[in-house]
């Protein structure tokens, strides 16, 4: 009688235990790639191309999502962290400064999404750069937006860079995505 009670005890905090890890967003955390959508877009994903984090090579990321309506203004905001501040960077956008913007370092595909989008730069620090893509009004469909990133020339075994999107229109929030690469 003893055992039964203390398995069932056992059990409870068990399950007590995996209630409070899934809410809190740690066994979430553990993932590589999460994604969120809002209607009119009903897929998104962000791929790193089977890249390996290895010191100053290329990863060419691409994000690619399916309205099935069409959709004003989209704009993509993409943040490019390292947190061991090593300069992980778009490039082709080295030279434009912080409110500057550009166009060339980024593709989208299919027309007609703008075959290379103006982008502006947010944000620049040793740890973040983070890009607005603007891609306009774009009909149902599915669209991929390309980009070459930097990898800095040092990697550490614990090393990690992630790339994390958000897609939007002028009134609304569809969804975001992101995708963590190591060594």
């Amino acid at each position: 009688m003893k055992r039964h009670h203390r398995l069932l005890r056992a059990a409870a905090v068990l399950a007590a235990l995996v209630l409070v890890l899934t809410t809190s967003g740690i066994l979430m955390a553990a993932t590589a790639t999460t994604t969120h959508t809002r209607l009119p877009m009903t897929s998104l994903s962000k791929t790193d191309n089977g890249a390996v984090l290895t010191p100053n090579s290329t990863i060419t990321y691409d994000t690619t999502f399916t309205l099935i309506a069409p959709a004003t203004a989209i704009t993509l905001t993409d943040s490019l962290t390292d947190q061991y501040g090593g300069n992980f960077h778009l490039i082709g956008g080295e030279a434009v400064p912080v409110g500057g913007t550009t166009t060339g370092p980024v593709t989208c595909t299919p027309a007609p999404c703008p075959a290379t989008p103006e982008i502006k730069l947010l944000v620049r620090s040793p740890q973040r750069e983070t890009w607005q893509f603007f891609l306009g009004d774009l009909p149902a469909g599915t669209y991929t937006v390309t980009f070459d990133a930097k990898v800095p020339a040092v990697v550490q075994p614990w090393h990690s860079v992630r790339n994390a999107v958000d897609v939007r229109t002028s009134t609304n929030y569809l969804g975001s995505v992101q995708v963590i690469t190591k060594p």
